[in-house]
């Protein structure tokens, strides 16, 4: 029950604390070897600037991590979170040697790198990740700002102009336009 509360109160940034409490009384009240109520806690932690604290709870999960895709990640978003770039790499190529067809973890291995400055390793893996994604708008955003920050404006305004020629169709059927996210990047850029 406290899983299911806080997993509620984490959707409001106004309940975020009654969240946290939630998932502490979970991870109190957890059979051996549960580990849930742990991750959703580090989420919440990650989720609200508190990175450090994410990569300490998430400690006693290490070994389980060693073999889990999901994990592994968890952990390198905590570890990105927290600024240790190195070890969120490390953690995010051992999600993609589980399930190498994992985009999100590829993603998320493309930011680290960024933030590594190993840009051109970001560009590679940030291409392959948008690629296996189906074209995801938010991936290919990030990649058309790595190819800013490289001065690779060509291959930018090709990114932007490509994602800005995509319409969808919303829940009602109707056409959408790009978001507005979209539409501030690529604005700033042209």
């Amino acid at each position: 029950a406290y899983m299911i509360r806080g997993d509620i109160f984490a959707t409001d940034k106004n309940t975020l604390s009654d969240a946290e409490e939630d998932y502490k009384a979970a991870i109190e009240n957890a059979f051996k070897g549960e580990i849930g109520p742990v991750v959703a806690l580090s989420k919440l932690y990650n989720q609200t600037g508190r990175g450090e604290e994410a990569v300490e709870l998430l400690k006693p999960v290490k070994e389980a991590a060693r073999d889990d895709a999901a994990l592994a990640t968890t952990l390198g978003v905590a570890y990105l979170g927290a600024g240790d770039y190195g070890s969120a790499e490390e953690w995010f190529r051992r999600a993609l040697e589980l399930r190498p067809d994992d985009v999100d973890a590829r993603f998320q291995l493309g930011l680290a790198q960024v933030e590594q400055k190993k840009y051109e390793e970001a560009v590679v893996t940030l291409e392959a990740a948008y690629k296996a994604s189906g074209e995801r708008e938010d991936i290919g955003i990030r990649l058309a700002t790595m190819y800013e920050q490289m001065g690779m404006r060509e291959r930018a305004y090709k990114q932007y102009d490509k994602l800005l020629a995509v319409v969808e169709k919303g829940p009602d059927g109707k056409e959408t336009g790009p978001s507005i996210n979209l539409r501030s990047q690529a604005g700033r850029f042209f």
